[in-house]
């Protein structure tokens, strides 16, 4: 019986952070910047899972993703009238099977403050 590999992958704690954008009113995705330690010496590749808020539903962000990279851009929709959590996790595959996933790391995109009044008077 072959072990499959040792993977403790850590996604970037960075992520862990709300984001104010400034956005346009018309935009309506992001770019996220996901990296990761590789930790394993056998993969064959990695696999990038991606849910909305803390009751989503876990989905694969793209298909599989090569062997040691480090990084990925994944491009998110975003509404800058809702605030929007994104959750990420990632594990490593070979032909033997699966890793565990990584620990979890969110990014949160916060609703956009509106612009302030302006040029206010008052007359009698």
């Amino acid at each position: 019986m072959k072990k499959i590999f040792l993977l403790i992958a850590s996604l970037v704690a960075f992520f862990n952070i709300a984001v104010n954008f400034s956005f346009l009113e018309a935009q309506t995705t992001a770019p996220v910047n996901v990296s990761w330690t590789d930790n394993s010496i056998n993969e064959t590749g990695f696999r990038l899972q991606r849910k909305t808020g803390t009751t989503g539903t876990w989905a694969n962000v793209t298909p599989d993703i090569i062997a040691n990279a480090i990084t990925f851009v994944d491009t998110v929709p975003i509404d800058p009238l809702k605030t929007i959590v994104y959750i990420y996790r990632i594990l490593a595959f070979n032909d033997e099977g699966v890793s565990g996933y990584s620990n979890e790391a969110s990014i949160t995109f916060v609703k956009k403050v509106p612009n302030n009044p302006s040029a206010l008077g008052a007359k009698k």
